[in-house]
């Protein structure tokens, strides 16, 4: 996945891989790692309330038949315009 950081200057892209999610407490950790250009681990910590805001932007706007397609492609998409 690719994930921009406004830190970074220029060279703004980052690429990600999710590594895991677990319960800690009254929260889900999202745990993933950057590979390029520099190696980090970014920790998401979410609670309730940032989980059912996820999953209402999933429902609305016509996101959830665009998204259940996606899980069955294979192709390799393009990188995401500039202003993503």
């Amino acid at each position: 996945m690719w994930v921009r950081s406004t830190g970074l200057g220029k060279r703004n892209d980052l690429i990600a891989e999710f590594e895991e999610i677990k319960r800690e407490g009254d929260c889900w950790i999202l745990c993933m790692k950057t590979v390029e250009p520099v190696r980090w681990k970014i920790r998401v910590a979410m609670t309730p309330k940032d989980l059912r805001g996820f999953i209402g932007l999933i429902l609305r706007g016509g996101n959830l038949f665009p998204l259940t397609l996606d899980l069955f492609r294979s192709n390799n998409p393009a990188k995401p315009p500039e202003n993503y």
